[in-house]
This record gives structure tokens, sequence and C-alpha cells, in this order.
């Protein structure tokens, strides 16, 4: 939590609702085509490439699936959010891996598309169609949603692990999005993967806090007229904590933006047009884990955080052994 005039909150990689589950960020590709960068998830046994000028995150944070009636109550069924990026510009790609799913996959993409159409926001239009990918055959999930939005979704299944890649803009591509999903290749997963870790895994240097607000920039630091019009309030899903054998830790932050005020109000920001990543040094930025926990104000020695266009938040903050002595000689 910010408590200075350049307010920002955050999270890099990271998580697990259920079980917690971290991941580092991918390694490159050795051998990237030229223009994009390849992005490899052995934890979710799944490779893809994106533009090299995208913003890539790798989450792997885990939700409970909503299930038709029916099945609600009788059946579980969990999805991670895999990778995450970000154009320039509107345009955003979501990389999805489902656990085990009661539903056959015809019946998975009928009754995403049956949800979309019922949903409070309700698609203008929806279709889905079979195509045939590299990584093998998959159906094709299109909404055109409110206020012109588009979206694009491929359902994949690979023996027996389900995959769904959502692409979102204000304009379709010629190309659908095909240029992303035709690079998705499957890998094995690795025996530390997804699918092995539960909540038994975790001890007692690990810990989250959950629902909570905070408020972040919005604004380069470096933008004219800096912080006017630079920040805005963000409700948290998660704080988590771990803490190294030497007694220092890291935090990571995830949360969306809010409409509701800041203050004072000549500060109240608004959404960015592209990515805004910043990141500063000791001083600037206070644990939100903390601050919820118990109340007290611990300083960072280091920090990062994204906003994204959609108004997702994802940030890292450190903590070392010892306080950080923040007295102005």
């Amino acid at each position: 939590m910010h408590r200075s005039v350049v307010a920002l909150g955050a999270l890099l990689l990271i998580i697990g609702v259920g079980p917690v589950v971290t991941a580092q960020s991918p390694p490159a590709s050795p051998n990237p085509s030229p223009g994009s960068q390849r992005v490899a998830v052995p934890e979710a046994g799944v490779v893809l490439a994106f533009p090299d000028d995208w913003l890539v995150r790798v989450p792997l944070v885990r939700h409970a699936v909503v299930l038709p009636p029916g099945l609600e109550g009788t059946t579980e069924a969990y999805v991670w959010d895999v990778v995450e990026a970000y154009a320039p510009d509107d345009r955003s790609c979501q990389l999805l891996r489902y656990g085990d799913h009661p539903l056959a996959l015809r019946d998975h993409a009928d009754w995403i598309m049956s949800a979309l159409e019922e949903s409070p926001d309700s698609a203008v239009e929806t279709a889905s169609s079979t195509v045939s990918l590299p990584a093998g055959d998959a159906i094709r999930l299109d909404m055109t949603g409110p206020e012109g939005t588009f979206t694009t979704g491929y359902l994949i299944e690979s023996a027996d692990t389900r995959y769904q890649l959502r692409c979102f803009g204000s304009e379709r591509p010629e190309d659908d999005w095909r240029s992303v999903a035709d690079t998705m290749e499957f890998i094995p997963i690795e025996a530390s993967g997804l699918s092995l870790l539960d909540a038994s895994t975790l001890d007692e240097r690990v810990d989250l806090v959950r629902d909570f607000r905070t408020v972040v920039s919005v604004v380069d630091p470096a933008a004219p007229g800096f912080p006017d019009a630079s920040l805005m309030t963000a409700d948290c899903e998660f704080a988590l904590r771990i803490e190294a054998a030497d007694g220092s830790a890291k935090e990571w932050l995830a949360c969306t933006l809010s409409d509701d005020p800041v203050e004072p109000p000549e500060q109240q920001g608004t959404r960015p047009a592209t990515a805004i990543t910043t990141a500063g040094g000791p001083c600037v930025w206070q644990s939100d884990y903390w601050s919820v926990r118990t109340g007290r104000q611990v300083v960072a020695s280091a920090f990062e955080v994204t906003v994204t266009p959609t108004g997702q938040v994802f940030g890292w903050s450190t903590y070392p052994a010892e306080p950080v002595d923040c007295r102005v000689e």
C-alpha cells in the first residue's frame, strides 16, 4: 500500500486461489521467430508466442469454474490463468488451463456461449465453429459485445487437458488472433506442475490476506502534471507473503481498479490507455499484507507495479530481514 504522493501498489507473477501456486517468469525461447517472444510454461504444459512489443505475465492463479445448473454442488472444476498478454493498444489475450471438467468439449463450448448470452452485460452476437489448429482440433468462440468490443476464443483439448485462448479488443484483427493460436504447442507438464500442488505443500513462511482496498498510480510518474489525475482505488483479491529462511520476504498483490473516488479529488485518475509499469526503491511502498494483517506500516526495499488498460493490477514488493531505515538526515 502506497502512502506517499506516488501511490503505487503491486504484483507481477503469481498465485493460486484454493491451492496457492507460485511461478517465475517464463524463459524466452533461445530461437524465437523474428518479431515475437516465445513463452514456455512447463507447469501448465504449454508453449505459445506473442508479438515482441506485448507485455506478458504468467499469473498461474486458480479459480473455481461456474458450472451449468444441475451440476452445481455435485462436482467441482477449476481453471488456471496461465498467461496474460497485453498489446501497446487495447488488445489483449489470456490463456486458461482447465483441470478436470465434467462437460465434453462441445458441451463446454455451448455452455460458455449460453452463459455469455445470458450475462447482465449480454453479448450482442455470439457464434462458434470447429477449426483445426497446429495443436489440434478446437472450437472457436466469437462474441461481439456491448460498445463494439470483440472477443475471440479457442477451446482446445490435448489428451486429458483442456485449454482456452481468449483475445479481446475494440477491433477484430483480420486473422482473428490465429497468429497467436497457431503458435500453441503442448509440452510435458513438470512433475511439480499445477495438478500436484495443493495447500499441503505450503509451509509456515507462506501466508496471504484477502479482500481489501489499496490505491495505485495509473500514470507514469514522468508524465507532465504528475501527480494530478494519477491515482485510482483498487479492490484486491489477495496479498501473498513468502518469507525466506534469512527473514527477508517478498509480497505479491492482485487487484482490480475501482471507480470509488480517491482523496484528494484532484488526484483522481482514469484507466490507462496502455499498460503502465513503474518500479521504485526503498521508502516508497508499504506492505499491504502487514497493513491488513496487523495494521503495521512496513516499508519495502523495492517494488514494481503494472496496471493494464482492462483494470488489472499486478505487482511485487521486497522486504529485507532488517527494517528499511527511512529517516531523513
